[in-house]
C-alpha cells in the first residue's frame, strides 16, 4: 500500500511540474540600479568583513550562472581588488565554490565591474542558502531586489575574519548597509503547473480511490 501511494504521488509531481525557461533569472537584485557604495572586503587588517547574501529558493533549481558586481579600490593600497565566491549552507559553510575574480582598474580610479560565472550545473533543493564573498580592497555593490516567482533575497550578513572564526554561523552579524547585494542567480526552476492539475487531477484522484479500495477493501459506493 505504501509503495503504491508513493508511486502515485511521484507521478502526480512529475506530471504537474514544468521547468522555468532555461537561463531565466531565478532571483537577485536589479543590476541596472546598482549603488557604488559597496560594503568593503579588506581581510588584511581589522574592521573588515567577509560578506554573505541570504537567498531562498521556492522550487528545485538547477543553477547555471551567477553574477556579482564589485567596485574598488576601497583603499589606497595600490593593489587590484581580488575575491572568491561560494555557495554556503549553513552560513559560513561552503557547499560549492563558484569562482574568483580580480577587479581591473586604472591606477587611482574607482572602477565597477560585473563578474559572470557560468557553466555551473549546481542543483539545489528548495530552501535557504547564502552567496558568500571573501576578498580584499574591494566592495560588493548594493542594488534593489528583483521580484521573481522562483525565490527571494533575504538579509545581508557580515563577519570580521581578523577577530572571528567565520565558519561558525554564530560569529556573523547583520550587514552594515542593510541593502541587498548586487548579484543575480540564473538557471532553471521546476515549478508546479496549475493547468496540469486541472487536466490530470480527476483521473489521478479516480486512480487513487480505486487503489485505496483495492488495498483497503473499502466497499464501492
Amino acid at each position: 500500500m505504501n509503495t503504491a501511494k508513493s508511486a502515485l504521488l511521484a507521478a502526480c509531481f512529475l506530471l504537474t511540474a514544468r521547468p522555468a525557461p532555461a537561463d531565466s533569472v531565478i532571483l537577485g537584485s536589479d543590476l541596472s540600479q546598482v549603488s557604488h557604495a559597496g560594503a568593503g572586503l579588506c581581510p588584511s587588517f581589522s574592521n573588515c568583513e567577509v560578506l554573505a547574501q541570504q537567498f531562498t529558493l521556492l522550487y528545485p533549481t538547477l543553477i547555471d550562472q551567477i553574477k556579482v558586481q564589485m567596485s574598488g579600490p576601497d583603499s589606497l593600497l595600490g593593489n587590484p581588488g581580488s575575491f572568491s565566491v561560494d555557495l554556503e549552507n549553513p552560513l559560513g559553510t561552503p557547499i560549492d565554490s563558484i569562482g574568483s575574480g580580480t577587479l581591473t582598474y586604472v591606477s587611482g580610479n574607482y572602477a565597477t565591474q560585473l563578474f559572470s560565472f557560468g557553466n555551473l550545473n549546481i542543483l539545489l533543493n528548495p530552501g535557504t542558502y547564502y552567496l558568500g564573498i571573501n576578498g580584499g580592497d574591494i566592495g560588493w555593490n548594493s542594488a534593489p531586489a528583483l521580484t521573481t516567482p522562483y525565490g527571494t533575497l533575504g538579509a545581508e550578513f557580515a563577519c570580521d575574519p581578523t577577530v572571528s572564526h567565520c565558519s561558525d554561523p554564530t560569529r556573523w552579524g547583520s550587514g552594515r548597509s542593510g541593502a541587498e547585494r548586487a548579484m543575480e542567480i540564473d538557471g532553471t526552476a521546476i515549478t508546479p503547473e496549475p493547468s496540469s492539475w486541472l487536466l490530470l487531477g480527476t483521473p489521478l484522484l479516480a486512480t487513487c480511490a480505486a487503489r485505496l479500495r483495492r488495498f483497503c477493501k473499502l466497499p464501492a459506493r
